[in-house]
């Protein structure tokens, strides 16, 4: 970079790069933070700000939604947990005792028995990780929500509209 700037603007670096490349550039854009320089990146993949970015705007038609540093905006996500789980058997009186917890429920891509269930809560999501466990889950995953989940919340947006 000539005149070694102290910031940088990068519009849409990513864009129509196949995944290697654009790993390698996640890479050189990783260095050049590690130099203290200030770096403005505009992107439509979240997954890419999630990973690079330490403070988010989620913009919609030129307005900000919101503007706070990554997790922040995660943290206040209506539902920051999530657990994705497989059991070949289930329970209906452990369904409703999560239920009453309050979590989100739904079967996933319309197969049967696989499951996820969002939560507000570190304490619900305790409670709800013994629960699933007395399932016995062929595979059950623990995370939490995506900055790409946030911004979908934040805009309101559906593949209708």
């Amino acid at each position: 970079m000539v005149n070694d700037p102290e910031i940088i603007f990068l519009d849409e670096p990513t864009t129509g790069l196949d995944p290697l490349a654009r790993r390698n550039l996640w890479e050189i854009i990783k260095k050049i933070k590690q130099q203290s320089k200030t770096i403005i990146l505009t992107t439509h993949y979240m997954e890419e700000a999630e990973l690079l970015c330490d403070h988010v705007a989620i913009m919609e038609r030129g307005r900000i939604l919101a503007l706070n540093e990554t997790h922040k905006l995660i943290e206040r996500a209506k539902y920051p947990y999530n657990i994705l789980f497989i059991a070949d058997k289930v329970d209906k009186k452990i369904f409703e005792k999560i239920t009453k917890l309050g979590p989100d429920i739904e079967n996933i891509f319309a197969k049967q028995n696989h499951f996820e269930i969002k939560i507000d809560t570190k304490e619900k999501l305790d409670k709800t990780l013994k629960l699933i466990q007395q399932l016995k889950p062929d595979i059950f995953t623990v995370g939490k929500t995506t900055l790409e989940d946030v911004f979908i919340e934040l805009t309101g947006k559906t593949i209708k509209e």
